[in-house]
This record gives structure tokens, sequence and C-alpha cells, in this order.
């Protein structure tokens, strides 16, 4: 899976007591639009978003996660396509 999401350095460097990296934006160069997209944080599923095209990327996903799957410092953070 050929992902790209910017800000992945953010869940690093987590402080519950700051601002947590909640929205999360990016496009996969081999989706479809309409793909669902899986956030896993620390082995926990943290939001679900679906494809969308727009003017750049056949399949865009934006996605808020739940804050509850976050720990102190450097989080771990997958994704998984379903199709």
């Amino acid at each position: 899976m050929n992902l790209d999401f910017p800000d992945r350095a953010a869940f690093d460097r987590v402080d519950l007591v700051g601002e947590l990296p909640l929205h999360v934006v990016g496009h996969i160069e081999d989706a479809e639009p309409g793909s669902s997209v899986v956030i896993i944080v620390n082995e926990r599923v943290a939001g679900i978003a679906e494809t969308f095209a727009d003017s750049l990327h056949p399949a865009r996903f934006t996605a808020l996660l739940d804050s509850a799957a976050f720990h102190p410092g450097s989080n771990l953070v997958r994704f998984a396509v379903l199709r």
C-alpha cells in the first residue's frame, strides 16, 4: 500500500495534556474512491474513513480519531484498507 500521511511525526511526541493529533489526512495511491481506511493507534481502532477523489488524488481520506487510543510519548499508527 502506497500511503501518504504527512503528519506521522506528530504521533512520536504525544502529550495528553496538550494538543493531540486527532485529525488525520492523507491519500492512498493504489486505492479506489469509496475504499474504507481503518486507522489503528496502539493496536486499537481509532478511526475509520472512506476515500474520496479530489482534484489532486483519486483516493484521499480524512478522519477524526478517538483520543482514548493515545498514550504519552510515542504512539504506533498503522493503516488498513478494506476493499
